[in-house]
């Protein structure tokens, strides 16, 4: 059985990168400019989408087996960099996890009592996994594990796609 990676691939790099920006404009911004900025999100999305079907992008079909070996190699390198603390880690991303915690636990925007400021920096890669966190109603090492999972399994497969193996 054979993948063809590069329709599948924009589809899912699209929607991995898109949600954050769409949780961002909503909470952050305030009504009607936040309904607005996802409302214009999606039409793009779905104006990429649409408009993709008519471009003639080659076929390139990739094994299971490569999908697999690039699976395994994003997943042992997100364990072995500390996410989720599966492992030893860094003090710089202990610190990182302090502000996905806060994320989770507080409400959105996120606003630190001591300045009274909503905070906004460096926070798209954890909104997503703070997201489902609060959906699901509990922090979730597993969860934020997964969406570093997936971003590094997908950067491996556009390298992939790019230098065509």
């Amino acid at each position: 059985m054979k993948v063809n990676l590069p329709k599948v691939l924009i589809g899912t790099s699209l929607v991995y990168f898109l949600l954050p920006y769409l949780l961002f404009f909503y909470y952050w911004f305030f009504n009607p400019l936040n309904i607005a900025l996802v409302i214009l999100l999606i039409v793009l999305a779905w104006y990429y989408i649409f408009y993709l079907k008519f471009l003639q992008i080659p076929i390139i079909n990739v094994k299971i087996k490569s999908l697999l070996i690039m699976a395994i190699i994003a997943l042992f390198w997100t364990i072995f960099t500390g996410t989720g603390g599966l492992v030893a880690q860094t003090f710089d991303f202990r610190g990182q996890q302090a502000k996905m915690f806060d994320l989770y636990n507080s409400q959105w925007p996120l606003i630190y009592d001591y300045n009274n400021l909503e905070i906004i920096y460096y926070f798209g890669y954890y909104l997503t996994p703070a997201f489902l966190m609060k959906i699901l109603g509990q922090y979730s090492s597993v969860i934020f594990v997964a969406n570093t999972f997936m971003g590094l399994y997908l950067s491996l497969l556009w390298i992939y796609l790019l230098v065509n193996k």
